[in-house]
């Protein structure tokens, strides 16, 4: 039994966290066991193949061929007949240490055609630095050192798919140790790849970072190589940017310049980045930026695209929905769903659902300006680890398989490495199952309720409505696949064997699959036959007999040669039949044609060989007429079929099939969108004695000209809630269909239209708080066609707020975001201080800088906030320092008024601007302080909010320490005005101080012994 020696930095890991932070790959290297998997009545779990070192995943082509990768650098072949070779091994450049190794697969989705496969694996710090030098010893390593991740592409050799074509090896993405995934730990590394429906290739790379909290430098990490070899960025002394260092340990997983934490989405012929990623630079196609999909993840070993999502145009920017497993740290597992370009899930700040509050959320390295931001966190649908397992629907946090109410239905389980799924689209498993997605969860086996394959029923929206059990105790999931062929599941099983999950509850018949190299030739004819494709579902022993059809004997050869000889010139027809019979005696059979002193028709042409486009204003009818000529047959006894399919995207939608010689059909006009339309004609011509000849046609809609159109829009779909405040509500809705296309949607609150849209999401303003509204929509197309309304969305207005809004306090407040062009910025000063311990310094300022603070979300919405924004500023000059103060509708629209303000020398100065002054803004998304004047001393802000009540008007008799006693629920300050009502008595009690400008008193002040009462009148 091989041994696998622990670094010393390893063996000093936390044992319950010993698998993901190791190696997900340690216990699988010459690890046997046996697995008792269960699962539910009638599926079968056996195995499919073993005997691999450290197998990682398994993808499978059309044709039901598997390929299946080791971590260390093997990649082998498996035909439908159990046949297994090695395809490719490029172990030299493995860096095969721990957690590292050949992680992604990917065959490109015209593979059968172009044979084209990519890989996806970590590299060997040797062979990245050494390979092509003289001296290159392929069997040295440099595991334990700084290095990158790499994507290259192969091509197989179509004509036999066994072996690679030479040479042919391209490098899609590190091709220099600055150019690909940074890696400075042997874990949280590369993951997986994927093909997008648009044909752009998704690749997944954790933050390779430290497994304790890692905010930078941290000593059990390859930083410093790192940045020796510029695989990790370093601080320009020429630049001010506080983005370019890249040493910053986990938090490389939010920095757009990075490939850490991220998806990416690139070229497959090239690498570079899609034009239509969500921080794409024309001017750097192949920066970090560019190619970045997704961000804010820790360690995305596996993920999948579901089935029917995306576009089909890479531009569109939509190459569909991921479903993507991220390894946790000590809180939770994640199950992701990746559905547009951009989005951030969080990580470090973010563990599951809520925010982490572990040490790896400290600010790394004083960067405190650039990450301690809130983020824009998308939850994980399901999250899970120790405690009850959660799923985020309709925007709330609910336990699944629990009593807890609104818990959502199903089984409650628990897991400790999320590894990834696949979606099952199949037809063996029963029809339940179908569209579900099976995710596995890594373990070990010591306990079983962690090491499961479950499967899940996810809604429209991507929300969970039911959680599954599947498979109990599947040791070790690594990947999973569904062979197209016979549409059972496989999972590779802790490395070492790759099993198969079918559904059958009785021994099943063989599979019979024939081939012929010819079909047709003078007599005497020789051809060769093929039964190998034939499987037993149960892998049994298969026995052949083939029966020519000319009475000679039967052949019991896999694949044997027959000689069929003619008494005549005249053709003649020979069904051939193979009989395939397992080990059950259970048979099945399939029959080839072979037309001996024979030759097929021949089309010479069709009335639309020529027509590429139709009018698409109107409805074309095309005449369907051929030339078909036949050496052996008179055109009289050939058969003809024509079929007339529209094609739409991945589907089409088939008319009846003509079987006469001439005929004719119709096109319908057709829409001019993103979407791919076009109808194919095929022709097939058959002789008596079996040989068809086939001639297809594909004509598009000529997308010029208008016609009349009477056709309705589909149905608006899927309203969703997108933002509610006081006064406004924001939801958007699922884009309808039409024939020809959508021009608005029309939007009814509580059944009166108010409004259109051209867009799929509106925002209903000027509502009253705390107030329900029904909204409905419906789709119009430009001719004036109308869908039914929409299902209704009923949402209440919220209420008016209680508390201020703050932009800054100590930290951030939420979703505030600090953009500011300021040189010199701290936002963790504590001297001098003004509340508690943090204040904004402004070091050394210069004239026109700004201090800019923008909202991330929706703007905040000013109702409620009655008397305007308020903050405070500290001088440390010995004269005063000239300031300007804006808000701005939007954190990127119109501002309101330029205020001219002055801080005065020495002192905190307390500034409140009103609605008024600042240009009566209903809403405000961004501030900006900008310095007026250059000057060595520092400057200080704090406590910048929106006031929510600052109109004290009236208070009912108490102390003035006693929160309950005023409407606002705090003391009276110095821009207060307060009246005390005829009637009421209010205390300033011993140690507390009543500050405010004006007071009308109609009651009683009582200030007790060391109270202070200061009334500033001016």
């Amino acid at each position: 039994m091989n041994k696998f020696s622990l670094s010393p930095l390893l063996k000093s890991a936390f044992a319950h966290y010993f698998i993901k932070t190791i190696a997900i790959y340690f216990l699988i290297a010459g690890t046997f066991f046996i697995s008792f998997a269960q699962q539910p009545a009638g599926f079968q779990d056996n195995i499919y193949d073993s005997g691999f070192e450290g197998a990682n995943g398994i993808a499978f082509d059309d044709s039901g061929r598997a390929y299946i990768w080791e971590k260390g650098g093997k990649l082998y072949c498996r035909t439908l007949n159990g046949t297994k070779y090695i395809l490719l091994d490029i172990g030299d450049e493995i860096n095969n240490a721990t957690d590292s190794g050949l992680k992604g697969f990917a065959l490109h989705p015209n593979f059968l055609t172009n044979g084209y496969f990519y890989l996806l694996y970590d590299v060997d710090r040797y062979h990245l630095f050494n390979f092509g030098t003289p001296n290159y010893n392929p069997n040295a390593n440099d595991y334990l050192n700084a290095s990158i991740g790499r994507i290259t592409r192969y091509t197989i050799d179509i004509s036999n798919f066994n072996s690679i074509i030479p040479n042919s090896r391209l490098v899609i993405l590190g091709k220099s140790p600055t150019d690909g995934f940074p890696l400075i730990h042997d874990t949280h590394n590369v993951g997986s790849l994927v093909f997008g429906t648009d044909g752009t290739l998704l690749a997944s790379c954790g933050e390779s970072s430290a497994t304790n909290s890692d905010p930078g430098s941290d000593n059990t990490t390859y930083f410093q190589q790192a940045l020796a070899d510029s695989i990790l960025k370093s601080d320009d002394p020429n630049t001010t940017s506080v983005n370019e260092n890249e040493n910053v340990g986990s938090w490389r997983a939010q920095m757009v310049n990075c490939l850490s934490g991220k998806v990416i989405r690139i070229d497959p012929l090239t690498g570079d980045g899609i034009p239509s990623n969500p921080f794409y630079d024309s001017t750097a196609p192949r920066s970090a930026k560019s190619r970045v999909w997704a961000m804010g993840l820790r360690n995305t070993f596996r993920m999948t695209l579901k089935p029917k999502t995306g576009s089909h145009s890479p531009s569109a920017g939509n190459p569909g929905t991921l479903y993507v497993g991220d390894v946790g740290s000590f809180r939770r597992e994640e199950i992701n769903v990746i559905s547009s370009g951009g989005q951030n899930f969080g990580w470090p700040k973010f563990e599951g659902m809520e925010e982490s509050t572990d040490a790896m959320v400290y600010y790394p390295f004083n960067r405190e300006t650039e990450f301690s931001l809130p983020i824009t966190h998308v939850r994980p649908i399901v999250d899970f680890r120790n405690s009850s397992a959660r799923a985020y629907v309709q925007t709330q946090i609910r336990e699944i398989g629990t009593t807890t109410p609104n818990a959502v239905p199903g089984i409650d389980f628990r897991g400790m490495c999320s590894i990834g799924g696949i979606f099952y689209e199949g037809i063996n498993f029963p029809v339940e199952y179908k569209g579900r997605y099976f995710h596995g969860n890594f373990s070990n086996g010591d306990d079983p309720a962690r090491s499961w394959l479950h499967s899940f029923t996810m809604d429209t929206n991507d929300e969970l409505a039911e959680s599954h059990s599947f498979l109990t105790n599947a040791l070790g999931v690594t990947g999973m696949a569904v062979n197209p062929v016979n549409d059972y599941l496989y999972y590779v099983s802790y490395g070492g064997s790759v099993r198969e999950v079918k559904y059958d509850t009785g021994n099943q018949p063989p599979i019979a699959k024939a081939t012929q190299d010819v079909k047709y030739g003078i007599s005497p004819l020789t051809v060769q036959f093929d039964g190998s494709l034939s499987i037993d579902p149960e892998n049994g022993i298969l026995t052949y007999s083939w029966n020519f059809g000319d009475g000679s004997a039967i052949s019991t050869n896999v694949n044997p040669t027959h000689i069929f000889t003619t008494p005549n010139p005249n053709p003649t027809r020979y069904d051939v039949t193979l009989t395939v019979t397992d080990d059950q005696n259970q048979s099945t059979n399939v029959t080839l044609i072979v037309s001996v002193n024979n030759t097929p028709p021949i089309i010479n042409s069709t009335t639309v060989d020529h027509m590429n486009v139709y009018v698409n204003t109107r409805d074309t009818t095309v005449a369907l007429q051929a030339d078909v000529t036949d050496i052996e047959t008179p055109t009289a006894q050939l058969a003809f079929k024509w079929e007339t399919n529209l094609h739409h995207d991945t589907h089409f939608h088939p008319n009846p099939i003509d079987t006469h010689q001439n005929s004719s059909f119709t096109m319908s006009p057709l829409p001019c969108d993103d979407e791919i339309y076009y109808y194919n004609v095929k022709l097939t011509v058959t002789d008596e004695l079996g040989l068809s000849t086939v001639k297809t046609k594909n004509i598009i809609p000529d997308c010029g000209q208008i016609y009349v159109d009477t056709e309705m829009p589909s149905i608006p779909t899927n309203l969703q809630l997108v933002n509610v405040s006081t006064s406004k509500i924001s939801f958007s809705w699922t884009a309808s269909t039409d024939n020809v296309g959508v021009a608005v949607y029309e939007i009814f609150m509580n059944d009166v239209k108010i409004a259109e849209s051209s867009n799929t999401n509106f925002t209903a303003k000027s509502l009253q708080p705390s107030t329900f509204y029904l909204f409905k929509v419906t789709a119009k197309d430009a001719a004036g066609n109308v869908s039914p309304q929409s299902v209704g969305l009923g949402v209440s207005s919220a209420d008016l707020p209680t508390t201020d809004q703050a932009i800054y306090g100590d930290a951030l407040g939420t979703d505030w975001q600090n953009f500011s062009t300021i040189t010199s910025l701290n936002i963790a000063n504590s001297s001098p201080q003004y509340i508690n311990t943090r204040s904004i310094k402004v070091t050394n300022p210069k004239a026109g800088e700004a201090l800019i603070l923008s909202y991330s979300g929706f703007p905040i919405d000013t109702t409620g906030y009655k008397n305007g924004i308020d903050f405070w500023v500290y001088n440390e000059a010995s004269i005063s320092y000239p300031l300007q103060f804006q808000a701005f509708s939007t954190n990127s629209g119109s501002g309101g008024s330029i205020l001219g303000v002055s801080a005065e020398a020495h002192k905190w100065t307390h500034f409140l601007f009103d609605w008024e002054t600042l240009g009566n803004l209903k809403q405000v998304g961004k501030i900006l302080i900008r310095l007026n004047q250059t000057q060595n001393e520092s400057i200080y802000f704090d406590e910048i909010k929106l006031v929510h009540c600052a109109d004290m008007v009236s208070v009912q008799s108490g102390n003035w320490n006693d929160s309950t006693t005023w409407s606002c629920g705090r003391l009276p300050i110095s821009t207060d005005i307060i009246t005390i009502s005829a009637g009421h008595k209010v205390s300033v009690l011993n140690g507390v101080t009543a500050t405010l400008r004006i007071l009308q008193l109609l009651g009683t002040c009582d200030v007790q012994t060391g109270g202070i009462f200061n009334l500033k009148n001016y």
